[in-house]
């Protein structure tokens, strides 16, 4: 088959246990045999934010990233995005996570001064 392949979505719905998480990288996997070289992945139906979803996000992103594949997850809640950044996670998933801003570009906290050694 030549020209450009299809990109294949996943879709995750329904809370993610941890048990669930090496069945997901499975599925990606397949999802991402050849010719593929990309994954969406649609993460709207994960209705339960937490360690467990972020661990699974993390993963799938490995699984990709070991096969030489390209994983991009649509469709983040707020409140993953916010999780994800919050664990450090938002450069492993930059292709889906948008960053805060580099802490060189912050705002200074009124009132507050550093504190340097002489």
């Amino acid at each position: 088959m030549d020209g450009p392949v299809a990109m294949e979505t996943m879709v995750i719905a329904g809370p993610i246990e941890p048990g669930d998480i090496p069945k997901l990288c499975d599925r990606a996997r397949s999802l991402l045999l050849p010719p593929r070289v990309s994954l969406r992945c649609d993460v709207s139906g994960i209705p339960k934010v937490d360690l467990v979803a972020v661990d699974a996000l993390a993963r799938l992103d490995l699984t990709a990233k070991r096969m030489g594949k390209l994983i991009r997850f649509v469709e983040i809640s707020p409140a993953l995005r916010d999780l994800l950044i919050l664990v450090g996670l938002d450069d492993v998933l930059s292709d889906s996570v948008e960053s805060v801003g580099q802490s060189e570009e912050r705002e200074e906290v009124l009132g507050v001064e550093e504190e340097t050694d002489p």
